[in-house]
């Protein structure tokens, strides 16, 4: 299903959709200046980026109507796939435009493509678990936002039923890897961190988060890995075990 390169082939996926470019935006909400509209439209194809994307698929206020902004649908994909640092966001929006719009990409018959879209690039997302490092000196796992911005939006809108929690446990209800673990573990360190309004919206991490021998084993996991790393690497994982109450 994966192209060369890596990238989750839209073609195979059957996301096609056959509306014409638009020659304008209706703004049905009268939410954009007409000028900010007319840029939109004027960026070629090659161009269409953040600013253009996050203006057609604006969560709640789309810059147009459903053929206008289906469009631009491939564009979205391919920008959500990447690895900018406003993927993630972008696929909020995006989101939040597949469950307005689900009737009318049922009808188009690329709905459940779509979600498979998704599912796909988590899943390769998940596969592996690596460390960056912030110019403060700070680490994190890399595409943490964009991974923890798709569960929360797929759990958000009744209309997915909790797919992102499915999700989840299709990828990480049985801990056998360090990547496993590791995601786990920071999901569930998140937990404890934050309050609900900040954190990952999951009600599987929060029941893995009581579950000791799940617990036990990411700990099993963790230690095996990283135990004669640096120094710096075994201080981040002690930390969060720490803060995950493990």
């Amino acid at each position: 299903m994966e192209t060369k390169c890596g990238q989750v082939n839209m073609n195979e996926l059957g996301i096609k959709l056959s509306y014409s470019r638009p020659v304008a935006l209706s703004d049905p909400y009268q939410d954009f200046d007409p000028s900010e509209l007319t840029q939109i439209i004027n960026t070629p194809d090659t161009e269409v980026a953040w600013n253009e994307l996050s203006c057609i698929f604006q969560a709640y206020l789309p810059a147009g109507a459903y053929e206008e902004c289906a469009y631009f649908v491939p564009h979205a994909l391919n920008f959500i796939e990447g690895d900018t640092d406003t993927a993630g966001d972008l696929a909020t929006h995006f989101i939040w435009w597949i469950a307005e719009n689900k009737s009318n990409l049922v009808n188009d018959g690329v709905y459940n493509s779509l979600l498979l879209f998704f599912q796909k690039l988590l899943a390769k997302k998940i596969s592996l678990f690596e460390l960056k490092e912030n110019k403060d000196g700070y680490l994190y796992p890399e595409n943490c936002a964009w991974i923890e911005f798709i569960i929360s939006s797929f759990n958000e809108y009744p209309v997915f039923n909790s797919l992102g929690d499915e999700w989840l446990i299709e990828l990480l209800g049985k801990v056998t890897t360090f990547a496993q673990a590791a995601w786990t573990l920071h999901f569930i360190r998140d937990y404890y961190q934050h309050d609900q309004y900040a954190r990952m919206n999951s009600r599987i991490i929060e029941k893995w988060s009581k579950d000791r021998d799940k617990l036990n084993k990411i700990q099993n996991l963790i230690i095996e890995e990283v135990f004669d790393k640096t120094d710096m690497i075994t201080q981040y994982w002690s930390r969060m075990l720490n803060e995950a109450g493990i």
